[in-house]
């Protein structure tokens, strides 16, 4: 357990449990659900009523970890709003604790929590939800060193599976066989799950969350169209992995406020690869926030403030620019970078290769590796998720502008053969690729 022992020494972050603290020392447990929770109250319960409705004989093998937390109240900010904002949380998670203390046993879940809300035992400020998981997960690591089966064959470590969640997250009675059965059918050391934002209460964040999560699906069905290995959505309540690859990506960033899962999903990727499934589905809040900078609750404010959904988004045109930059490294593996940008027809495209110093990390990589494989898999390790949104930035304020969301889809589904998701409503096309033999085949 060299591995395991290492990476708690060095970069674990492991607080005291309460709750059932000790599971793991009378049952074998071989998954943990980690589940953020900061002003959730009114959520978190409906989350954990969800999770129980699983199968007994997996919920006896699991251990959820709620990690309640909040920025220091004292000294929080100079302005008043953002003190009372903080004040409001803490109060909340106060509501929290009381709740998970009284309730707890009511529950047919291994429930454990960790009180990072109280005075004096709060988050740092400026850190979020990241943190909030790499606790939750670092602590669960940490039990597993009681565990005689983990001591005993260091390779367990790639079949005990880690699933975040976000207290205002539902998920269905299949959740945790369907993440079971999603590493059964893969390699990968992490999965995404499906996902379908629950109902919103009035018909116009309907249609916001609809155009949002058309936008989201055409994202990465542009990706995996184009053939990329970052394919996959990076939404924190959708994320599964095993030990083994959180350990090997060193566990989530803790020193960010927003993107936490977009950059451990990254890291994962280049190392033990990340793959989608629709074996079950999670229901994320279609809700407003601003607790986090990004994602749906900031999506659904800004939309709100303007009284409108989303109506455009980026052209089709750059996922074919991604596939010809992929088509033309993979066919010229022992050309030179100026060769390669030379046959690129977007002046853009060969620019932006360019500015980030592609002739030079293009020559280092074919003097580190002589195999096409492995210089492939070092090109995409460089060009990785960060490198394309860049480029698809570029592309978009350059040669290739937004156009209209229904448009983009259309003509992606086209380019696909998904003509059976192409025209009607928003809500119709969304409906259809949900429909369309997406579901519980490994995604789309």
């Amino acid at each position: 357990m060299a591995k395991l022992d290492k990476y708690l020494q060095r970069h674990a972050s492991v607080y005291p449990l309460e709750g059932k603290a000790g599971t793991t020392k009378n049952t074998t447990v071989d998954t943990a659900v980690i589940i953020p929770a900061l002003a959730e109250s009114s959520s978190l319960p409906e989350t954990l009523r969800s999770l129980a409705r699983n199968p007994e004989h997996v919920l006896r093998r699991t251990l959820v970890i709620v990690v309640v937390n909040n920025p220091p109240v004292a000294g929080a900010s100079d302005r008043k709003k953002e003190s009372d904002i903080a004040q409001e949380w803490a109060a909340d998670n106060r509501k929290t604790l009381q709740w998970l203390s009284r309730n707890a046993e009511q529950l047919p879940l291994n429930l454990a929590w960790i009180d990072k809300s109280s005075p004096g035992a709060e988050l740092p400020r400026h850190r979020g939800v990241g943190l909030a998981r790499k606790i939750g997960t670092d602590t669960f690591l940490d039990l597993l060193q009681d565990d005689e089966s983990v001591q005993e064959a260091p390779s367990a470590l790639g079949k005990i599976h880690i699933l975040h969640l976000d207290a205002d997250t539902q998920v269905d009675a299949d959740y945790l066989p369907g993440a079971k059965a999603a590493f059964r059918n893969t390699d990968a050391g992490a999965v995404c799950l499906d996902f379908e934002h629950s109902p919103a209460q009035d018909q116009h964040t309907r249609e916001i969350i609809t155009a949002y999560e058309l936008f989201l699906h055409y994202y990465v069905a542009g990706l995996q169209w184009a053939g990329s290995p970052y394919a996959f959505h990076t939404i924190g309540s959708t994320m599964a992995c095993t030990a083994s690859a959180y350990i090997r990506a060193l566990g989530i960033p803790p020193a960010r406020r927003g993107g936490e899962d977009f950059y451990f999903l990254q890291k994962v990727a280049k190392q033990d690869g990340v793959k989608t499934s629709a074996e079950t589905t999670v229901h994320p809040s279609p809700r407003s926030s601003s607790r986090v900078p990004i994602g749906t609750g900031p999506h659904v404010r800004d939309q709100t403030a303007i009284r409108a959904a989303m109506d455009h988004s980026y052209n089709p045109y750059v996922f074919a620019e991604i596939k010809n930059l992929y088509d033309t490294v993979t066919e010229g593996t022992d050309m030179k970078a100026q060769d390669i940008t030379r046959r690129l027809q977007n002046i853009e495209l060969s620019a932006f290769l360019e500015n980030h110093r592609f002739p030079q990390i293009w020559q280092k990589l074919q003097r580190q590796h002589s195999a096409d494989s492995a210089r492939l898999r070092a090109f995409h390790q460089w060009f990785d998720g960060l490198m394309i949104y860049k480029l698809i930035r570029r592309l978009t304020q350059s040669s290739l502008p937004k156009v209209e969301l229904a448009q983009a889809w259309d003509e992606l589904m086209a380019w696909r053969g998904r003509t059976d998701c192409v025209g009607g409503t928003i809500t119709s096309r969304l409906q259809r690729w949900r429909n369309a033999g997406n579901r519980r085949r490994g995604g789309p």
